[in-house]
């Protein structure tokens, strides 16, 4: 175990008990288990109110994680991952395994009002009691209507107690969200545990800005349940003076027994599998029947 310090991930062979019954093609699908937002988003009257939604779901995003601590399996090269919810969640979703070494992923999800695409690549670091992951990567929202082009980063992820103890994962870092034709943006600020801190844990702050820099919305919440808004009514350097919270993301509640199913969300539960037309097209070896 002392010659994997320093060394990245991608060079440590692990138990396969260290993994969840998914591909990374499929855990960076989960992105989009709140993919409202992402309408709601692109139906606002202004920026700085998309911005708002935008943040929440960049949060969202690393919701599973305080309970899931499994590594999703790599992908092959070439390997690819359809997800089809145009149904009932309005889009549809088409991932690729584009890169071996470094590995990189790429997805992109269509909707009829906005399109969303990103890629991911990590670089990680083994330090003994702990492990880091630093993502590599942008995501793209485009609302068709008006041709605004939002992006926003990942930030660094952490799984503690790697030799010894329970598990256990935490975030840090900032979250810019840019808005590139007007020029608004939104930061969003992960604050890192700390066991001599008062503070809520896993919290979040931030705030959304014109394109001028003076502040619009304030945000907060916690990365792993909510998050809520308000708009500030006037500002004096970094106090500001806000109208009531709105909630913009609360976390689905988790499925009975989920302990037993890897902590999956219900929408992680949908990703392997098949519809009907395709069981019958498969050969009987291949999978169990209904």
């Amino acid at each position: 175990m002392k010659n994997c310090i320093g060394k990245e991930l991608s060079k440590i062979p692990m138990p396969v008990n260290f993994n969840e019954p998914i591909s990374f093609l499929q855990r960076l699908t989960e992105d989009m288990e709140y993919g409202d937002l992402l309408t709601k988003a692109s139906e606002c009257s202004t920026v700085e109110e998309s911005l708002t939604y935008l943040s929440a779901i960049a949060v969202s995003s690393y919701a599973t994680t305080s309970c899931r601590t499994s590594k999703p399996f790599n992908p092959l090269l070439g390997e690819t991952f359809e997800y089809d919810r145009a149904d009932d969640f309005g889009w549809r979703s088409f991932a690729e395994q584009v890169s071996h070494h470094p590995p990189v992923s790429a997805l992109h999800v269509q909707h009829d009002n906005w399109i969303c695409y990103q890629s991911f690549s990590m670089t990680s670091k083994f330090r003994g009691k702990y492990l880091q992951v630093f993502p590599i990567g942008t995501t793209h929202f485009v609302v068709k209507s008006t041709g605004h082009h939002y992006t926003w980063n990942k930030v660094c992820t952490t799984v503690h107690n790697i030799i010894v103890g329970k598990l256990w994962v935490d975030q840090s870092g900032e979250i810019v969200v840019k808005e590139h034709k007007t020029g608004a943006s939104a930061r969003v600020k992960f604050h890192p545990y700390s066991y001599f801190s008062r503070e809520t844990p896993r919290r979040v702050t931030g705030g959304v800005f014109s394109p001028d820099g003076s502040p619009k919305y304030e945000l907060q919440g916690t990365w792993d349940n909510s998050m809520s808004c308000a708009e500030v009514l006037s500002s004096d350097g970094d106090n500001w003076d806000t109208a009531e919270q709105l909630t913009r993301w609360v976390k689905n509640a988790p499925l009975e027994n989920s302990d037993k199913v890897y902590h999956f969300t219900s929408m992680a539960c949908t990703l392997n599998e098949l519809r009907r037309e395709w069981r019958l097209l498969m050969r009987a070896t291949d999978l169990t029947r209904d």
